[in-house]
């Protein structure tokens, strides 16, 4: 028989959440040794109608870490089902709802995808081996268990056998996609804003070239402009923070102002998880959180685990020098001044649209990359860049300069818009989607821009590193020669026979 069944730890371990992380981290690395998987059971009890946080975080835990690809090979299989007629009971509706709540078309939940069965008949023949006497009832009881089992299995193993196997290479890049893409939130929202503030000041520069400047001497002055840039400082151990901004202050680096988050809600938090990102489900097994309400116990607001990050590095707004040194050449070689005025205007007119062309690209990468993962995923994506967009708006009010809201507000526009623009194309050229294999063309695109790659690069491959320090284990695809085979029902059902045969033999 060419039946493997691979055994998982249950979701949902005692131990907590960073364990089932651990859990699922071990699944992936041992499923990537086979090509394919035929089956994905869920194994649920009946009469169970309890649609309590922890089962509704179990099932879109587990369906999170699979491709959508894998919903066809999904089946649902309740144990212990003799006490409800081999029916899924009382469970059935709470199930049915949550598969409903995820819109996912390919993920059925129906009679021929549901199988029920008991174990009991198994526990019967064990404890006759050891001696244990039962009556003829009891005896034709188990024997009828058995029947209804076995033939709930062969129309599992049928099933199973009609579908199409899931390429496993998909669920694994999915797990390593999001990884890489967890690790551009921040990134991502602070340098747009930060190339907000930098066209600004250059444009500011080129106003007063055009209209202030009356001759040679004064050029030469104007040629440095000044704008800001984002500057990291790592943490020494991770940390949980608030984002919520009655728990945030404002604090002046280099006589600028920068967001600080001062609410230290557990240094050297060690939970496991997507590290820099808004609304990371694993913060609820942060020591800080309350298990019952979800809210943190140090943050004077009590403020939902939704408003905390789990960080590893801080930034603030650092100025910068920029000097045109090829017009300041031209102008020590004797350029005429009004030459030497207009190409200084053009070219500040050319720095401002490079980084406003690497904005509109990072936008345009971001929302790619968002769109990739709600694509593939099964259960509902959120854009986190979006999300921590929305929370720095918010906490922009906390400063005295309020330009930098309208300034991010524009960027959530824009975001957004590029979001409906993709939506369109992949509704209309759905050939046009990327694939697993373009995300890290996609992110080393970013990290070689010319003006804001190299900021890109440090705080993606900083959070990279962060990253696989605190939770990531990279899964490599193993090339294997197995190959699916025939006849697994048909075995199955040889074995089962030996087994009637057996009720039959003590029944007389």
């Amino acid at each position: 028989m060419d039946l493997t069944i691979i055994d998982t730890p249950g979701i949902g371990d005692t131990r907590g959440v960073d364990q089932d992380k651990k859990n699922f981290e071990n699944i992936l690395n041992y499923i990537s040794k086979f090509d394919n998987i035929d089956g994905i059971c869920i194994l649920l009890k009946p009469n169970d109608a309890r649609a309590n946080i922890l089962s509704q975080y179990c099932f879109k835990g587990l369906l999170s870490q699979l491709h959508k690809s894998s919903c066809k090979n999904i089946v649902f299989c309740y144990t212990n089902s003799r006490g409800t007629f081999y029916q899924p009971g009382d469970s059935h509706k709470k199930i049915q709802e949550m598969v409903s709540s995820l819109g996912t078309p390919d993920l059925k939940y129906l009679p021929e995808n549901i199988f029920c069965f008991d174990s009991e008949s198994f526990r019967f023949l064990a404890a006759l081996k050891q001696g244990i006497p039962f009556s003829d009832e009891q005896i034709k009881d188990f024997s009828n268990s058995w029947e209804t089992s076995v033939k709930s299995t062969e129309r599992l193993i049928s099933y199973i056998n009609s579908l199409t196997s899931h390429d496993i290479k998909n669920t694994v890049s999915l797990n390593n996609s999001r990884m890489l893409i967890n690790t551009l939130t921040r990134p991502i929202v602070e340098i747009t804003s930060m190339i907000n503030c930098k066209v600004k000041d250059i444009e500011t520069k080129k106003e007063e070239i055009k209209h202030k400047t009356n001759n040679i001497e004064e050029l030469k002055k104007n040629l440095t402009v000044e704008y800001k840039t984002i500057e990291r400082k790592n943490l020494p151990y991770p940390t949980t923070v608030c984002t919520n901004p009655g728990c945030c202050q404002i604090v002046k680096y280099n006589e600028i102002e920068s967001i600080h988050y001062s609410q230290r809600c557990h240094e050297g938090c060690v939970i496991k998880g997507p590290t820099n990102q808004i609304n990371c489900i694993d913060l609820k097994g942060c020591c800080a959180m309350d298990r019952s309400t979800l809210s943190c116990r140090q943050c004077k607001h009590g403020c939902h685990y939704t408003k905390h990050m789990h960080i590893t590095y801080e930034t603030y707004m650092v100025p910068v020098i920029w000097v045109d040194e090829e017009v300041k050449m031209k102008i020590n070689k004797g350029i005429d001044e009004n030459t030497a005025k207009q190409q200084a205007i053009e070219s500040l007119e050319k720095l401002i649209k490079e980084n406003s062309d690497e904005k509109e690209e990072i936008i345009r990468i971001s929302s790619q990359l968002s769109f990739f993962l709600k694509e593939n995923s099964i259960t509902t994506y959120t854009d986190t860049v979006i999300e921590y967009l929305k929370i720095c708006i918010e906490l922009e009010d906390l400063k005295s300069d309020k330009s930098g809201k309208k300034s991010l507000q524009e960027n959530l526009e824009v975001f957004q818009k590029q979001h409906d623009i993709l939506q369109r194309n992949l509704t209309n050229k759905p050939t046009e989607k990327i694939t697993a294999a373009d995300v890290p063309n996609l992110i080393e695109k970013l990290k070689n821009l010319k003006h804001n790659g190299p900021i890109l690069r440090k705080h993606i491959e900083g959070n990279e590193t962060d990253q696989k320090k605190i939770n990531y284990n990279p899964v490599f695809i193993r090339n294997t020669d197995s190959k699916k085979k025939k006849g697994v029902v048909e075995n199955l059902k040889d074995g089962a026979e030996t087994v009637r045969v057996f009720f039959n033999n003590i029944m007389g």
